[in-house]
């Protein structure tokens, strides 16, 4: 019948418009994941570039970071001297000295984390938190100067930066410095080098001091409950440690994430790894070389986020990474050893610099030629690279926190 027809041919239509608009709604996502996926077999590459001028002294910065809207960048100097300033005219927005004495005589930060410590010359050492915080201006706490300004747009307000959003709001970052009381050493004998990390018993650091005594220790915090004065002490102990013959004071000291092992370093490539996962019997259980080449040096070592892998930078600009793992090959009694897990061949010019991400696997390293590149270390490939010339060697590297 005619019902029947028309049924029949109203249903084959479905179908079909039905079947069509599936292929093109599969044919859609696999394009969507197409467009997705094909940036990341390309190189990176370069979106904006802003140049400013900064009132530097001739020595570099020991500690230097940004912050999220790359507004920003912060820089400690050796003198103690901390400087804040904006990152599209170099002006400086706050310069304050925060440390004076004692003098500061070493410095470590943790990677992923805003957390860092700082060693000085009577053997004591002090925690610090330095980040970018943000905050929304109150009503009526904008200056007049503020009210005109367009949403999206920058100013300065006191010793940051403002913001003013879409909605009309003013949203203001600022620098904090939160630098705990000073935690005083077994020994009065500057602190050479020290790395720390945060353990879910606290916070552990290993403290190598000018008398040639390696340290693990943990910071304990004591209260006065008469005057609620809290002082902080070192306590730890003592590791198994003797300076090796013609070396001199190691370059770079640096302890695992659980605060279970110290590596220490020379610039001839020299490592010893002790083991203290037995806080009564800590032991040397490895030395070896890094660089296997005696005609180098190490310029440059820096922990990636988690502080598994060691990114080496050397004079002939090879950047190596190196970690720890439990291998048939070790000839320590914990059945472990450091071995190079992935290697970044140099072309001559000597790495100067390292950062690595606060979210990634990446480490950026700028060599003396003047040319920056970003790495991915674990795919072993160049994000993308920078051109340079001699006369200006980057001093100094930071990663933006959102690595953008």
């Amino acid at each position: 019948s005619r019902s029947v027809w028309w049924a029949e041919h109203l249903s084959r239509l479905l179908i079909t418009v039905g079947g069509i608009g599936t292929i093109f709604a599969i044919a859609g996502v696999f394009l969507f994941l197409l467009y997705t996926v094909v940036p990341l077999f390309q190189s990176g590459r370069v979106l904006s570039e802003t140049r400013a001028r900064v009132e530097w002294p001739k020595a570099q910065p020991v500690q230097f970071g940004m912050d999220e809207e790359q507004l920003m960048s912060w820089a400690l100097f050796a003198d103690g001297r901390l400087q804040v300033v904006k990152l599209d005219d170099g002006a400086v927005l706050e310069e304050r000295k925060v440390f004076d004495d004692p003098k500061l005589t070493a410095w470590s930060s943790v990677p992923g984390s805003s957390e860092a410590v700082f060693g000085f010359a009577d053997g004591s050492v002090r925690l610090a938190k330095v980040q970018f915080s943000t905050r929304f201006l109150k009503e009526g706490e904008a200056p007049a100067a503020l009210h005109d300004l367009a949403p999206g747009k920058t100013a300065r307000f006191k010793n940051g930066m403002v913001v003013r959003t879409p909605d009309g709001q003013f949203r203001v970052a600022e620098l904090n410095w939160d630098l705990k009381d000073p935690a005083k050493g077994p020994t009065a004998d500057a602190v050479v080098k020290l790395d720390l990390s945060r353990t879910t018993t606290g916070v552990v650091m290993a403290v190598l001091t000018a008398d040639r005594q390696l340290r693990l220790n943990t910071i304990v915090e004591q209260r006065n409950f008469l005057n609620d004065e809290v002082t902080f002490e070192l306590s730890g102990i003592d590791l198994p440690y003797t300076e090796p013959a013609s070396k001199g004071p190691p370059s770079h000291v640096f302890l695992s994430a659980v605060g279970d092992q110290v590596y220490v370093f020379w610039k001839d490539g020299h490592m010893q790894r002790f083991d203290a996962r037995d806080r009564s019997k800590p032991a040397l259980l490895e030395e070896r070389d890094i660089l296997q080449d005696p005609s180098l040096e190490v310029t440059a070592i820096r922990p990636l986020i988690g502080k598994g892998t060691f990114v080496v930078g050397d004079s002939s600009g090879r950047v190596r990474a190196w970690f720890f793992t439990h291998s048939p090959r070790a000839e320590a009694s914990d059945g472990g050893m450091v071995v190079c897990a992935h290697e970044f061949p140099g072309a001559g010019s000597a790495v100067t610099s390292l950062a690595v991400s606060d979210r990634t696997r990446m480490a950026a390293v700028a060599f003396a030629d003047g040319k920056v590149r970003v790495l991915c270390v674990t795919s072993e490939k160049t994000v993308f690279e920078l051109s340079g010339d001699a006369k200006n060697t980057p001093a100094v590297l930071a990663f933006a926190p959102k690595d953008d």
